[in-house]
């Protein structure tokens, strides 16, 4: 692994890229890298997301907590994208996990 002033060097950072690749190694140094396991756990939630979302979607009628789809509503308007994408985004990740979990 290249040290701070390797990268620099190599890579002919300004000074600018220079402070944040400082900062980060500061903040990173001697922290565990991630093990083969959780490299296979992440994989799997992976590919189940990506397995989800190739099928095809199909309408549900649900109950949402109000207070719940107003705040999410408030952050797509916000900062963009569409209250019902973001749902499912999150129902997608729930059921992966899930469906991680049942192996």
């Amino acid at each position: 692994m290249l040290s701070f002033k390797e990268h620099a060097k190599k890579f002919n950072l300004d000074e600018e890229e220079q402070e944040i690749l400082a900062d980060f190694e500061a903040n990173h140094a001697g922290k565990p890298q991630i093990t083969e396991e959780r490299k296979k756990e992440l994989a799997s939630l992976a590919n189940a997301s990506y397995m989800f979302r190739a099928s095809a979607k199909k309408p549900y009628t649900i109950r949402l907590h109000s207070g719940a789809v107003e705040v999410i509503k408030a952050f797509t308007d916000r900062f963009g994208g569409h209250y019902q994408t973001l749902v499912d985004d999150a129902v997608i990740e729930l059921a992966a996990k899930l469906k991680a979990e049942m192996v």
